[in-house]
């Protein structure tokens, strides 16, 4: 039996209800968890300013009156005593990374392994035509870097270009004192397009990579900075279409192996005095590492002109099938047999000699399985994991575990549960094979054996965190969908959000009758975090302006949850008519009156049965 076999078996002979196994501590015959409550303000409404007269006041009122939130985060302590699960999309990692891409990536580092193994990627050159085509657009995936900026000087921790171009900008005002642009990227790159608002006069270009690392010896209150850039080498340019920054163009070469990713300030905080650049980045300030490149340019004696940057791009290996128009997409194959000196890259010789003319992937990076176009917004750049990576449920559990220790948190909730593969996540008019399994990502075939395999992972995170590992499976019933029934068998709970409403029907798709798959998982012991909003009912049939009609659902959704309440398995959450979480004040789209805090009148009605 493998370790992931061990594991499962294990958490399956010893899986714990959710939380609801004690007493609520507030309703006596219901529980009640918030939904991604927080950005507390105080209220402006008379009726609610009287009795919250704060923020704090606000807050306060949510701790004493629910039993649990599922991904909202307050104090390490009040967690704990409230029992918070946290928000996780274990499902995808990020190009451009978060917090858990950089201890990931440590973690490969510190371990030899290859982080990239973590990722599904497709096989062969592959169609996409995008639901979205804005989804990505400002990411690496567009050819944006994740970070660039410039310094004042050698020390000096950097001006952050967040901006979007077209800027105008002296890039290499500092050159008399060491400043330089840097520029920093999640994974190796082989060259970039500089857009000049002014060209140059005559001077000196140089190109640097950190070709060496060492601890830091300066990091401050506990900060471990152990891959500090200590040595810079010449980058060799293949290319410099700038003609030394006298005119736009492209900077290619070819990534030298001893390219090593690295961080550039020394984790003192200090933004003077040889701390080192991070341009604002709190990631690249205490650690974090990336490729970077150092460019420097300085005039010759007599030729002042500075040049003035107005953009800086990568080289994009997604490509529009017709030159402006995003939504119809092709992102790259990665075949190995393509990379004949076994360097990673591709380089333009064995490109145009390659083995397999279908795969035009020059890094294997370039040919992760995203989700073109199915994402949530513009910064989304979306990943798809291998779930049959066994370093992919271990790493992720080992980051999990201290995260939730470190905030208090019991768990969390996996957002989006089955918002995984197959042809509603991956629109594909050709192409789709895929390189680590002998199927197409966006067949319903793969769907269903990575569904369970992505089910099996989650118990892996659950079994190494000792956490509650639950997800939101909205409306779904689990017993009636075969592909995924698997999450029953691996998960502690679901969240079922918009799953009722207060104008709720008997029958259909939305009625009532759906709901005896929440008693059959109560049976099994499965926890419901069950959510009711306000829609199909008096507010929206005869207006959102009146207290009375609002008081008239609120008692509806009450009431159906009633109905459907087994006491020690079920919390009850209730909704606006809208989608809108958090914990700010109303407004005309969601209440009767503008400036109420909207959670408690939300939840008043229980307390009549105390």
């Amino acid at each position: 039996m493998g370790l992931r076999e061990t594991v499962v078996t294990a958490l399956l002979a010893s899986r714990a209800p959710l939380i609801l196994s004690l007493k609520p501590r507030v309703f006596p015959s219901a529980a009640y968890s918030y939904i991604i409550p927080g950005g507390h303000v105080a209220p402006t409404a008379d009726a609610a300013l009287a009795e919250l007269q704060s923020a704090q006041g606000v807050r306060q009122w949510e701790l004493q009156h629910s039993d649990a939130t599922y991904g909202g985060s307050y104090s390490v302590a009040e967690n704990r005593n409230l029992t918070s699960l946290g928000y996780m999309y274990a499902q995808a990692l990020n190009f451009d990374p978060s917090t858990t891409e950089h201890a990931l990536r440590k973690r490969a580092l510190d371990e030899n392994a290859n982080y990239e193994d973590l990722f599904l990627h497709l096989a062969a050159d592959t169609t996409f035509e995008l639901a979205t085509p804005d989804h990505a657009s400002g990411t690496s995936f567009a050819g944006i870097p994740w970070t660039m900026g410039y310094t004042a000087s050698f020390g000096h921790a950097g001006f952050w270009l967040y901006q979007p171009p077209p800027w105008d900008v002296s890039v290499f005002s500092g050159y008399a004192d060491g400043g330089a642009f840097y520029l920093y990227q999640f994974e190796r790159f082989d060259g970039i397009t500089i857009e000049l608002s002014q060209g140059a006069g005559e001077g000196t270009l140089v190109v640097e990579y950190p070709s060496a690392v060492a601890p830091s010896t300066s990091a401050a209150e506990g900060t471990v900075v152990d891959r500090l850039a200590t040595v810079w080498s010449p980058l060799l340019l293949t290319q410099d279409g700038t003609n030394s920054m006298k005119q736009s163009g492209s900077l290619r070469w070819d990534p030298p192996a001893d390219w090593v990713m690295a961080s550039t300030h020394d984790g003192s905080g200090n933004t003077y005095g040889g701390a080192g650049p991070y341009m604002g980045r709190s990631s690249l300030r205490d650690g974090g590492v990336a490729y970077v490149i150092r460019i420097s340019w300085a005039p010759v004696s007599g030729a002042e002109t500075l040049p003035r940057f107005q953009s800086v791009l990568l080289r994009r290996w997604i490509t529009e099938v017709t030159v402006g128009d995003p939504s119809v997409q092709v992102l790259p194959g990665w075949n190995v047999a393509n990379d004949a000196d076994g360097d990673g890259w591709v380089s333009d010789a064995e490109f145009a000699t390659r083995a397999d003319l279908s795969a035009s992937a020059r890094f294997r990076h370039e040919a992760r399985a995203s989700p073109l176009g199915r994402m949530w917004s513009a910064q989304s750049s979306w990943c798809r994991v291998n779930p049959w990576a066994e370093i992919t449920g271990l790493w992720l559990g080992d980051h999990l575990k201290q995260e939730w220790t470190s905030s208090g948190l019991s768990g969390a909730y996996n957002d989006d549960l089955l918002k995984l593969v197959g042809p509603t996540e991956y629109t594909i008019s050709n192409g789709g094979q895929l390189q680590e399994i002998d199927n197409k990502v966006n067949s319903t075939d793969f769907r269903e054996i990575y569904q369970t395999q992505f089910a099996i992972m989650l118990a892996v995170i659950a079994n190494i965190t000792k956490g509650k590992v639950t997800g939101n499976i909205s409306g779904l019933n689990l017993y009636m969908n075969v592909l995924a029934r698997p999450f029953l068998k691996y998960l502690n709970g679901f969240l079922r959000e918009d799953y009722l409403t207060a104008g709720i029907g008997l029958t259909g798709y939305f009625g009532l009758q759906k709901a005896w798959d929440l008693f059959a998982m109560a049976k099994t012991g499965h926890d419901s975090i069950v959510q009711c909003q306000f829609k199909r009912a008096w507010a929206e049939n005869f207006g959102k302006d009146n207290h009375l009609h609002y008081q008239h659902d609120q008692e509806s959704c009450l009431a159906i949850f009633y109905i459907v309440n087994t006491p020690g398995r079920t919390f009850f959450n209730s909704w606006g008519n809208n989608y809108w979480y958090g914990s700010q004040n109303t407004g005309t789209w969601n209440w009767f009156l503008t400036g109420e805090y909207r959670l408690p009148t939300l939840v008043f009605l229980l307390g009549l049965h105390m």
